[in-house]
Order: structure tokens, then C-alpha cells, then sequence
């Protein structure tokens, strides 16, 4: 009898952290509560056409590429290590904390994407790292985090492992909060931010697959909407902290941006400081029905992201 699969039931995903990039380990730590994911698989066939016929006189087999999509509801945060470089972990029990900054050289990882039936089928993506990463929260749900990542291999298998569910709480709009060079953000209604990476495929004469990939400019952005119920926000991106009711005659200091979410009463949070922050875009629709809203891009220069946990650096 032929099987079908659904992810709801069936699938998983795990990964764990390469020694040597593209050298395979075990996967077995989770990412989070993993709401999809779509594995890509490119051959980008390279064709041959010369005269004397509409059709192609040859086909040969282009290079490989493999990537990952993914979303999560926010847990504790391990694919940030991947999208950031870096992992400092601290505490002595629980909580733990884990601060996540910039490296020059991106960890790489080995992610396993299984179904398990009566009939398995597993797809092992070698190599792995992180393009791209944003995280993200709405009145709607909980802080999530979509990541784009890239492979120098996969393998496909038929032994599927077991999943990993981890009990953490997810982090609801509700304990979501953001200040802006100092001073709260007033009935803020969503935020999102992203880093990327500019991954570069090593590319060679004689093989088909990538030797991996250079991590090229990391860039930090994210935007934010809130109620129109002041004007502090808009002050701020015409003159920084000071503020003004004009756009400012010179150049100013960015600032520090704070997004938190922060359930206290499990000592469970998510604490982002981004520093030398500046305000990129302003817009502010208004219609006939409904609240006016305005809504604001920035970027920034670095960052520091801290999750609280109870997840020992042992168990990291």
C-alpha cells in the first residue's frame, strides 16, 4: 500500500554542529517549534545550441545547489549562533543565559529533515549555513524565527532518528516590548529583524558541488509598526535622539534600539540591544476606516541578542 506523509504527524527536524564544514555529524538538537520547511534542489543544467536546428544539439549537468527554508516559534535561539557567529554561554543553573554576537567565520551545521512511517525517508543537508535569519513578532502569535540556509551536500536515507520536542514556552506578543534611543515605543503593534550573511559558493573547475561557502558583508535591518498616538518616533528619525519637527541641517549619533520579550515569571526571555541604530524609512497611511498607523525601517552597525533559558552549555 502506498504511504503519504504528512508534517503534522510525520516529519522532524534536527541539526547538529559540524567540526569541519561539509564533514557530517549526528543530528540530534532541535531548533525550535518548526512550523515549515522546503528543502531545495537545483541542478542548473548548462545547454548547447548552435544552427541549423531549433532544438538543443547538447544538455550537460550544471552545478549543484541545496538550501533550506525554515520557520519556528522562538524557543532558545540555537540557529542564531548559525546566523550570528558567535555563542558566549553563561550561568551556573538555571536560568542560563546565551549571548549571541558577530564572528568573521560562520559555524556550519548538519541539518536532518525526516519522515517517519512505516517507510522512512530522511534528507541529511551537509555543509549548512545561514544566508539569511529574521526574527519576528505580531499582535497575532508568538516571536518566530525564518532562516534561508545553504548546504555544500545532501544525502538521502531511509533510517529516520527520533524527534526532539523541547517543553520551553514560546514568547507571546503580549510580553513583546521596544525602545527607541531611550524612550519606549508607544503602542507598538509588530516588529521584525533580520540579519544576512552574502553567502558566497566555493566553486571550482572539476566538481559539481560547492567546497562550501564564504561568508561575505553581514548587514543587520529590521522595521517596526506602531500607533499613531505621538510624534516621538517621527522626531526621532528626522534628528535622532534629540528630536525635531524638521529634518536635521547636519549629521547625528544613531542610537540603541531594545526589543525584549520577556516572560519573567519563567525566567524565559529574549533580549536584542542593537547599537548605532538609524532610522532608514517613515511612512504613515491613512484611509477613511481604520487606526492610523506608521510604520519605520531602520538599520544598524551591531548587535548583541541574549535568550534565557534552561539549557545548559553542555547541552547546547
Amino acid at each position: 500500500m502506498t504511504e503519504n506523509y504528512t508534517g503534522l504527524a510525520n516529519a522532524y527536524v534536527l541539526i547538529g554542529k559540524e567540526s569541519e564544514e561539509g564533514t557530517g555529524v549526528s543530528a540530534t538538537k532541535d531548533i525550535g517549534i518548526v512550523t515549515d520547511i522546503n528543502t531545495s534542489w537545483t541542478n542548473e543544467p548548462v545547454p548547447s545550441r548552435g544552427m541549423s536546428s531549433r532544438n538543443l544539439d547538447q544538455l550537460q549537468l550544471g552545478q549543484f545547489r541545496f538550501s533550506v527554508d525554515v520557520t519556528c516559534e522562538f524557543q532558545h535561539g540555537r540557529l542564531l549562533e548559525y546566523a550570528m557567529g558567535a555563542v558566549a554561554h553563561g550561568g551556573a543553573s538555571d536560568p542560563y543565559t546565551h549571548t549571541f554576537t558577530s564572528a568573521d567565520t560562520l559555524p556550519s551545521m548538519s541539518m536532518e529533515i525526516g519522515l517517519d512511517k512505516t517507510t522512512d525517508d530522511t534528507e541529511k543537508l551537509l555543509g549548512g549555513k545561514v544566508e539569511s535569519y529574521t526574527l519576528a513578532c505580531d499582535m497575532s502569535g508568538v516571536v518566530t524565527e525564518r532562516a534561508t540556509i545553504r548546504g555544500m551536500n545532501v544525502l538521502t536515507g531511509t533510517t529516520a532518528g527520533t524527534a526532539v520536542t523541547d517543553d520551553l514556552p514560546t514568547l507571546p506578543w503580549a510580553v513583546s516590548s521596544m525602545t527607541t534611543f531611550g524612550g519606549g515605543v508607544t503602542q507598538l503593534r509588530s516588529w521584525e529583524w533580520t540579519v544576512t550573511n552574502a553567502l558566497e559558493p566555493i566553486d571550482k573547475m572539476s566538481a559539481y558541488r560547492p567546497d562550501g561557502h564564504v561568508a561575505g558583508a553581514q548587514d543587520f535591518s529590521g522595521k517596526f509598526t506602531a500607533a499613531f498616538t505621538d510624534t516621538n518616533e517621527r522626531s526621532k528619525f528626522l534628528a535622532g535622539q534629540t528630536g525635531q519637527t524638521a529634518p536635521a541641517t547636519a549629521d547625528f549619533a544613531g542610537g540603541t534600539v531594545a526589543i525584549t520579550s520577556d516572560l519573567s515569571a519563567s525566567n524565559r526571555s529574549l533580549v536584542m540591544t542593537l547599537t548605532d541604530t538609524h532610522f532608514a524609512e517613515y511612512t504613515r497611511p491613512i484611509a477613511v476606516a481604520g487606526m492610523i498607523l506608521q510604520d519605520f525601517t531602520f538599520t544598524h552597525r551591531t548587535a548583541s541578542i541574549v535568550s534565557e533559558n534552561d539549557i545548559a552549555s553542555g547541552s547546547w
